[in-house]
């Protein structure tokens, strides 16, 4: 049984096919069209969605408001008398990890893979996100993914290294690497590694050209998710 919509759940990014730059909706007044258009070259083109933005408001009850204070009780739970209560002076404590976080973690990497998945292209097979410690957040196409966390980690230290001796670390914008089945481009935003996969004969252009895209719509949400942690 089909069941109705409650909307878009993910616009995405739209690539400029002369320059592989990213697109921006731009309004055609006189036709009353929505339409794409790049802002490095002259290509437009007629928007097949008329959405442009999703904002999702979701009231999540809070589980914590449902403990009782029987919970001190409970032989499963691991103890702490790290926290005594800022209360009563209490020293002894349980602690657990709330399910809502864990679900609000999942829905973000759902949200990231959507986001990478439209850097692929026929020459461009996989793209992934990790932090100076080289794990890996989220990755679409791409196997062996704890090989490229290592990879990445030797390129954050790169950046590190490298922005210690040039006259300002704002001149380092992204990195390549060639391997034997390909290239790797890698790029910092906010303090993660946006990188992305692709063969030996891809365009060089082309490939910093998505990668510049990536970083650029993630860096705001990203930004924020540091800033909050």
């Amino acid at each position: 049984m089909a069941t109705k919509s409650s909307g878009p759940g993910f616009v995405g990014i739209k690539f400029c096919p002369e320059c592989n730059n990213m697109l921006y909706p731009k309004e055609d007044k006189e036709h009353r069209q929505l339409l794409y258009a790049c802002r490095n070259c002259d290509h437009k083109q007629v928007s097949d969605n008329p959405c442009i933005y999703v904002n999702k408001l979701m009231h999540e009850v809070d589980e914590l408001t449902q403990i009782v204070a029987d919970v001190i009780h409970d032989p499963t739970l691991p103890k702490t008398e790290d926290h005594p209560c800022k209360k009563c002076g209490h020293g002894l404590a349980v602690f657990f990890q709330a399910q809502s976080r864990r679900a609000e973690q999942m829905l973000r990497q759902k949200a990231l893979v959507e986001v990478l998945k439209q850097a692929n292209s026929d020459e461009i097979y996989g793209s992934l996100l990790a932090n100076r410690d080289g794990l890996i957040l989220a990755s679409v196409g791409l196997s062996d993914v704890n090989v490229y966390g290592s990879l990445l980690a030797g390129i954050w230290d790169t950046f590190d290294r490298t922005g210690d001796n040039s006259a300002s670390r704002e001149e380092l914008k992204d990195t390549v690497v060639m391997c034997e089945d390909g290239m790797i481009a890698a790029q910092r935003v906010a303090n993660m590694l946006i990188a992305i996969k692709a063969s030996r004969n891809a365009p060089l252009g082309t490939v910093r050209s998505r990668l510049s895209a990536l970083a650029k719509y993630l860096e705001e949400p990203l930004s924020k998710l540091a800033s909050s942690n």
